[in-house]
């Protein structure tokens, strides 16, 4: 596989078995969100669904970057929008995206 030359963070090569397993992993955190939220009560803390969503992101992001680079991010959580970037190209991941990613986003 040619790959560019992109300082990613580090990594470790991963293949298309490993970015399947992620995928449904991904989807299972996605559904249990999903679920959480729906019988949630009024009031309720929102830490454990946040939990659920965080993991949903990392699993889905794996998924993509180990399909289309062969590698997943390791223990840099601040680094996966440079590898995003290198998997899907940089059209893929626009500014918005990664400055929301980077907790930089404002929604007003």
């Amino acid at each position: 596989m040619e790959r560019d030359v992109v300082r990613t963070g580090s990594t470790k090569n991963k293949d298309d078995a490993f970015a399947n397993g992620r995928l449904l992993i991904a989807r299972g955190y996605l559904k249990n969100a999903r679920n959480s939220n729906a019988v949630a009560d009024l009031g309720d803390i929102g830490n454990p669904s946040m939990s659920t969503v965080i993991n949903c992101a990392i699993a889905y992001s794996d998924a993509l970057t180990a399909k289309f680079r062969g590698e997943i991010n390791q223990d840099d959580h601040q680094a996966i929008t440079k590898l995003l970037k290198a998997a899907l190209g940089k059209a893929a991941v626009p500014e918005i995206w990664e400055q929301a990613l980077l907790g930089r986003f404002a929604v007003t």
